[in-house]
């Protein structure tokens, strides 16, 4: 078990999936409101990296809830166990769980998307793909094109320089997109159509300035 120190500044922070408790220890007497009522536990789930964690939670006054101390240690999953039967054996986790919380715990556990992140998903020698100050963007063959989106119909947008629009009708969210290509995956268009990260860039670059067109219209690209 190895101690370690988040990034109170990141999304380290924001993205711990707390599972159950173990080794619970209640200040003595009655507990009343704004008081602190566990004077010590271990809190065990996953982080956002994958990572299973125990934190050790430690309030030193009752009559504070902000004064504690917290300690972070990176566990194994054989150490994952021990702790989880320790709990169900304690009362804190029930024993018809124990099977969900072990799949839970060999599961990855992703971070989620952050659209505020720049970051280049994909480029070759025509296209540069990512995203910039929350916006999607595409640099296909020099021309630069923001990718919005509207959820309810769904329709992408590509925007050039010159504010210039096209609208592709039941399109994707570019942002979406962008998420599973950086996880190695693929995604499907109403039509049926593959796309890796290659091919989405081909169809944008096409359908780009021709106005309002569907995405039967779009794909045409992959038909010439």
């Amino acid at each position: 078990m190895k101690q370690y120190e988040p990034n109170l500044e990141s999304q380290d922070m924001n993205y711990y999936d707390y599972w159950f408790s173990v080794d619970v220890v209640e200040f003595e007497g009655e507990w009343q409101e704004g008081q602190s009522k566990i004077k010590y536990e271990k809190m065990i789930g996953q982080n956002d990296h994958g990572r299973l964690y125990m934190q050790e939670w430690v309030h030193n006054d009752k009559l504070n809830p902000l004064d504690l101390s917290i300690k972070f240690f990176e566990i194994t999953y054989d150490e994952f166990v021990e702790f989880l039967d320790r709990a169900i054996e304690q009362g804190s986790a029930a024993k018809e769980e124990r099977e969900d919380f072990l799949e839970m715990a060999k599961a990855p556990n992703e971070i989620p998307w952050d659209i505020n992140e720049d970051r280049i998903v994909y480029q070759d020698d025509r296209f540069l793909f990512g995203q910039q100050d929350g916006m999607a963007f595409l640099i296909a063959d020099g021309m630069r094109y923001f990718l919005t989106s509207h959820p309810y119909e769904p329709c992408l947008y590509i925007t050039d320089d010159d504010d210039s629009k096209t609208i592709v009708h039941n399109a994707f969210d570019p942002f979406h997109v962008l998420e599973a290509f950086d996880r190695g995956n693929t995604v499907t268009s109403i039509s049926g159509h593959e796309y890796d990260a290659k091919s989405f860039c081909e169809m944008v670059a096409y359908a780009a300035g021709k106005g309002d067109i569907s995405i039967d219209d779009a794909e045409k690209v992959f038909k010439e």
